[in-house]
């Protein structure tokens, strides 16, 4: 019989897998992990409820199934606007390409994505400002100098209401972010042809 174990992790994306079963992508401070909820998707599961995108939970795991889960911290909040929803996606997006196949620890940005997601749900701040401050940490947890301009977004993220961000600075903005995050993905994609040498 496998031995269950316990795993903190937050949902970074769900999709369904045969009629009525789930797979997760799951964040943990060990990395990305992809595991199946038997039944899930039927009205009466048990873990319904629980296993909803972007939600903070202690997992219960059996080899590759989740056999039970604890919400530490209901995100639905993101949910209820598709401007957040959206941006929340992208994230979840970023960090799964970023670092799945990333060797260094990633404790720090698995607390960076509970952290922004807790608040994205729970509070009116812009999320264009919880989007750029996520990745200005992002990038410098990925090794990256960052420009004067996204590093300004380096602050408690409380005092995220306190940076001015006009539309046509948030789309600049984005367009570096999105440069640097590529040039990233071109380094891991290198650095895996390496091995194919």
């Amino acid at each position: 019989m496998k031995n269950s174990e316990i795993k903190n992790a937050i949902i970074l994306k769900t999709d369904r897998h045969k009629e009525n079963d789930m797979r997760l992508v799951l964040l943990s401070s060990d990395g990305i992990g992809i595991v199946y909820a038997t039944g899930a998707l039927k009205s009466t599961a048990k873990l319904k409820g629980a296993l909803q995108l972007f939600n903070h939970c202690e997992f219960t795991i059996t080899g590759a199934r989740v056999t039970g889960a604890h919400v530490i911290d209901n995100n639905l909040g993101i949910t209820r606007e598709i401007h957040r929803f959206y941006l929340a996606g992208m994230i979840s997006d970023a960090v799964y390409g970023a670092i799945r196949n990333f060797d260094d620890d990633v404790s720090e940005i698995f607390e960076l994505v509970i952290q922004t997601y807790s608040y994205m749900a729970n509070n009116e701040t812009s999320a264009l400002k919880l989007f750029i401050w996520f990745f200005a940490y992002l990038l410098v947890l990925l090794g990256y100098d960052v420009e004067e301009e996204i590093d300004s977004f380096r602050c408690d993220i409380k005092e995220l209401d306190n940076v001015e961000l006009s539309l046509s600075n948030a789309k600049r903005i984005m367009r570096e972010i999105e440069k640097a995050y590529l040039q990233h993905l071109d380094l891991i994609l290198e650095s895996s042809k390496l091995f194919l040498l």
